[in-house]
């Protein structure tokens, strides 16, 4: 129907002008809510087609409201939006639906316009001035993409614009987030209800708790701003890149510059490498993307940290930052490309003998400088390479390059090879880091694990890994077995076979160790509500120990968090009731 909403006007000749009649399928609309007893007594005016617009006084910090149409109840809408600040935007999708809720609200009037058509809805402080913007230390932008951690993604301001708080953040997959200011989530910015967004976004309203959801983008790095002078929020895209490699880089290899040296985490942002490092004292550690293109570094004038380490590093930052206390042996790096966490810890001392190569990053030569032979291996069309001569090394200055056929008349099969004790019964892993020049061709590439009696006779099946192709940057491969009846040594062969006379194949940190029996994963073990054995001969307790009292048995649903595997039988969880 049309509603006719008459406006008189002075103009030429005084004549009184009618102005057009606006549009909706109304006759009257209404904001029943605990403000005025839930009452649907029209109230609000048609000002433009399906948009309407009134003035009700909220005489209290919470409530409800709904929108409601003719003068009753028969139709009205509601939805799941909570507002906790204004000017507010929000939605009222659904007939019939939920209360919209509000809270935090100053007593006295505001202005509220509804569209009938889109159900897009606005409230806004009409009691005289606005009030003067909330004052924050720090803001966070926290989401799926930092682990909705608060600290980690900052936001920052200025003087001049203490309200205008700006940063960047990289994302690669579709993500939650929202605004914390001062670590807490009660003062959270973010929609009034969960909404889907796609970037470029341009002032969304933040006048809730709830999460923005950003999807249909490609990676790369964004730019975001929070205006809390008007509960808005935007981000758009600044740069595109898709980060396909991560290496470490330090002073613990001689490689500049540095190909990928660590491998990705499944299709997480986490990356990881483990690197036999000589170095005694102090190192220093970075973290670069696609060959440069992006760094993570030290903050200006960082301490240096002591091992094991963990924290968060600065973006675009070229500073490197020093851990001490490193003593030679085999240590774990991960790094986490959106969050920029990393973790550098010892996974064991060369003198544990847990690796049973010797010489496993060829850093040992007959002839010192000048190479010769790697110390400890067997090689055929192998020889150890330094960084100076143009080799990249996964870890200090040496590699093993393997040329598979040095000159056309010779053989085409060349491999690294050395035997270690084992122990019949165990599982042993074989495993090394791989690349290959460009120009290198094989058609066999594998890791053999060949296992031997006391007289050096061949015993069972061999433990092999094909290794499908090589590139430029350093990949993990790996070969596992049980060591069979009567064996007491392993031949432990990094090999090539049908190569070309061009290129070399080129490993480095080899490792041969024994492997634990048997793994746990209590991911997937479920809420428990019994004590006993469990899945299927673990024996579930409370953890509790009171001295000299019995403990008391605590509440059901105790729940795993974490798993430790140690060697051995040596397992460690972390339990909470």
């Amino acid at each position: 129907m049309k509603i006719k909403a008459g406006i008189a006007g002075l103009g030429l000749f005084a004549w009184a002008l009618t102005a057009q009649a606006q549009t909706s399928a109304y006759s009257s609309m209404a904001v029943p809510g605990t403000h005025n007893d839930w009452s649907t007594t029209p109230t609000m005016k048609l000002v433009a087609d399906y948009t309407w617009v009134c003035t009700q006084t909220f005489s209290s910090a919470s409530g409800l409201f709904k929108f409601a149409a003719n003068g009753a109840w028969t139709v009205n809408w509601g939805g799941s939006a909570i507002l906790t600040r204004v000017p507010a935007q929000a939605y009222a999708p659904d007939p019939n639906g939920a209360n919209i809720s509000y809270e935090g609200f100053s007593s006295g009037p505001y202005r509220i316009t509804f569209n009938e058509s889109t159900k897009q809805f606005t409230v806004e402080w009409v009691g005289g001035p606005p009030p003067p913007p909330p004052t924050y230390t720090n803001i966070a932008l926290v989401g799926d993409f930092n682990g909705w951690t608060w600290g980690q993604n900052m936001l920052s301001n200025s003087p001049a614009q203490p309200h205008l708080w700006t940063g960047t953040v990289d994302l690669e997959q579709p993500a939650g987030m929202k605004c914390v200011p001062d670590n807490n989530d009660l003062l959270a910015y973010g929609p009034a209800a969960a909404t889907s967004l796609t970037p470029p976004v341009i002032n969304a309203s933040a006048c809730g708790k709830a999460n923005f959801q950003l999807t249909g983008f490609l990676p790369g790095k964004f730019a975001v701003e929070l205006n809390t002078s008007n509960a808005t929020f935007s981000i758009h895209q600044v740069t595109t890149q898709d980060i396909s490699m991560i290496a470490v880089e330090g002073n613990f290899m001689a490689t500049n510059p540095t190909p990928r040296n660590m491998m990705r985490m499944g299709q997480s942002a986490v990356w990881e490498s483990d690197h036999f490092i000589t170095n005694n004292g102090a190192i220093t550690l970075r973290f670069s993307a696609n060959g440069g293109a992006r760094r993570w570094g030290a903050a200006s004038g960082a301490p240096a940290v002591p091992h094991p380490a963990s924290g968060t590093l600065v973006a675009d930052s070229t500073s490197f930052f020093q851990i001490t206390g490193i003593t030679t042996g085999r240590y774990r790096i991960t790094f986490n490309h959106l969050t920029a966490e990393y973790s550098f810890r010892q996974l064991y001392k060369e003198s544990a003998g847990v690796n049973l190569l010797k010489n496993p990053g060829f850093e040992q030569t007959t002839q010192g400088d000048n190479g010769g032979d790697a110390v400890d291996w067997g090689g055929w069309q192998a020889w150890p390479k330094k960084a100076d001569d143009g080799y990249q090394p996964h870890s200090g200055k040496w590699c093993g390059a393997i040329h598979g056929r040095l000159f056309p008349e010779w053989s085409n099969y060349g491999s690294f090879a050395q035997d270690v004790t084992v122990q019949a019964g165990k599982i042993y892993r074989a495993s090394a880091w791989f690349r290959a020049t460009p120009n290198w061709s094989a058609q066999y590439m594998q890791i053999k694990i060949e296992w031997l009696d006391a007289s050096s006779q061949q015993l069972g099946s061999d433990a092999i890994c094909n290794i499908p192709s090589l590139d430029g940057n350093w990949t993990k491969y790996s070969a596992e077995g049980v060591a069979p009846p009567g064996a007491v040594r392993a031949h432990v062969v990094f090999l090539c076979s049908e190569a070309e006379t061009t290129g070399t194949m080129q490993i480095d940190d080899a490792e041969m160790r024994a492997v634990a029996g048997r793994t746990q994963n209590f991911d997937s073990w479920s809420g428990l509500t019994s004590y006993g054995p469990f899945s299927p001969d673990w024996s579930i307790t409370s953890g509790k120990v009171v001295w000299n009292t019995p403990p008391g048995r605590p509440p059901a649903e105790v729940f795993i968090s974490q798993y430790v595997e140690g060697t051995g039988n040596n397992k460690a969880i972390e339990i909470y009731n």
